[in-house]
């Protein structure tokens, strides 16, 4: 960006950066053309102002949102079943919810390799949502990695593909867990938002912004460390056991 040509035409003091990259850092560029900064957390705020050139006090945190009304909608019976019909989920099954890229960063193989952990997953089912490009059906080396450790449990796993924000929250309605496994310094993912406002139980990392969202009293926190994979089975097996805390987790996190 030329910020130059930014400053010629804007007064410093008019000028206000909304910042999204979690690994963003301040610099003396960035300096001389905003007056005022916008983190999505403090988590970014933090990071942006570690190297001392922007002082904290020029930096807001403004928290991202969700449409909540979207995600409190709650179906049917009959429009649950519907759903569970289109991806062929029986109605006794355990469903584990993914959404995201199909992306080495959002943590997808690791999932995979921990639901090859579980001890009985004859009734456990997990939805991965998402593609490697948001709209865009393109194969990558990744997806078809995660294809290939997946054939051993090929009916135990549904690929939905790209699934449009707007129909989200039907998916949401039929899962039991929800699972976000990022494994990078991830600012502050919507979708930790839509799983709380639709409350369904979290398992997750240790990640960036994600601990200021998902905290330890209604989700399940991992950290991103050689264990990764066994902990996040681990977690699975305690949920899919335990359906009082499930729903005891799912409605804290709906009051959050």
């Amino acid at each position: 960006m030329c910020y130059e040509k930014l400053l010629s035409k804007y007064d410093k003091n008019k000028c206000i950066l909304h910042m999204h990259g979690g690994e963003m850092v301040g610099t003396t560029e960035l300096e001389k053309v905003y007056q005022r900064f916008i983190a999505l957390n403090n988590y970014m705020k933090n990071n942006f102002c570690k190297n001392g050139i922007i002082s904290k006090d020029r930096v807001d945190v403004l928290y991202n949102g969700i449409d909540l009304k979207q995600f409190f909608t709650k179906l049917s019976l009959e429009e649950k079943n519907a759903i569970k019909e289109k991806y062929g989920l029986k109605n006794d099954d355990i469903i584990l919810l993914f959404c995201g890229r199909l992306i080495p960063e959002k943590g997808v193989r690791e999932l995979i390799l921990a639901l090859k952990q579980l001890d009985n997953i004859e009734k456990v089912k997990l939805v991965i949502i998402g593609n490697s490009a948001f709209g865009k059906n393109e194969k990558t080396k990744y997806q078809e990695e995660l294809f290939e450790i997946s054939k051993e449990i090929t009916n135990n796993i549904v690929f939905t593909g790209f699934i449009h924000n707007k129909e989200l929250y039907k998916i949401y309605n039929i899962a039991d867990i929800a699972i976000t496994p990022s494994m990078w310094e991830d600012a502050s993912p919507l979708v930790i938002l839509e799983e709380m406002a639709s409350a369904l139980p979290i398992i997750t990392t240790d990640s960036g912004g994600i601990p200021e969202l998902a905290n330890f009293a209604s989700s399940i926190i991992v950290k991103r460390d050689e264990k990764i994979v066994e902990n996040i089975a681990k977690n699975i097996e305690l949920l899919i056991i335990d359906k009082k805390r499930r729903e005891i987790m799912g409605m804290e996190r709906k009051k959050s």
